[in-house]
């Protein structure tokens, strides 16, 4: 259980006591590229309603009478900074992996699992009969579990998602699961927008360099 109603107050759910903010002499260890924990995460929601995920239970008037929808969120590091990290997202996307309607670019996933085998792709038929596969084409990403709880566990749904980054600061409660296996770290890091932005600002920059120097070398002449 991740949620938990105080006791002798059954309106009122708190946060599992095993979430806890990361001691600073375990810092380093934890909060590195490739560790994969959850948390609850909150984010707005806008003026309108996105039909992924949210159930109006999680759902809670803030500041202005703005909404903000909050859950129990996977991630997985990929880049370390000054008290923050940034991370991916990890889903299931309600047990439909990336074949769920309307999913947007479903083919920028990965599976991503702490079994001793990589769980296969999902397949559904579609209402005329047809099959209907993932068709993932990047790495699987293995985990190695570090907690015995069930929530050390990641679903075989599980979908990391390299299309959006989020930034966690190293204040928050967590909950460990495990550290990406060193034979995957290179796909995690290879697949990270991160990575692709990095590499795509150097080639602009390559560019701009070889223009600029072209541009010396007739003025020279």
């Amino acid at each position: 259980m991740n949620i938990k109603r105080e006791p002798g107050r059954g309106d009122v759910e708190v946060l599992d006591s095993r979430y806890r903010a990361v001691e600073r002499k375990n810092s380093t260890w934890f909060w590195k590229v490739g560790r994969v924990f959850q948390m609850l995460w909150t984010e707005p929601i806008g003026h309108k309603l996105r039909g992924d995920t949210r159930e109006n239970s999680h759902i809670s008037t803030i500041w202005l009478r703005d909404k903000a929808f909050c859950e129990i969120r996977q991630f997985v590091i990929v880049a370390e900074g000054h008290g923050v990290v940034t991370c991916l997202a990890i889903h299931t996307y309600s047990g439909q992996a990336t074949l769920k309607a309307h999913l947007p670019d479903p083919q920028n996933h990965a599976i991503i699992y702490t079994s001793k085998k990589c769980p296969p792709e999902v397949q559904k038929t579609d209402e005329d009969g047809t099959p209907v596969f993932e068709q993932l084409s990047k790495d699987p990403i293995r985990v190695v579990s570090e907690s015995n709880d069930t929530e050390g566990q990641l679903s075989p749904l599980s979908r990391i998602n390299y299309t959006k980054l989020y930034v966690v600061e190293n204040h928050i409660r967590v909950l460990n699961i495990g550290i990406v296996h060193e034979m995957s770290m290179a796909s995690l890091i290879a697949d990270s927008p991160l990575r692709r932005s990095l590499s795509k600002s150097s080639q602009n920059l390559s560019r701009r360099l070889r223009r600029d120097r072209k541009g010396k070398d007739k003025s020279v002449r």
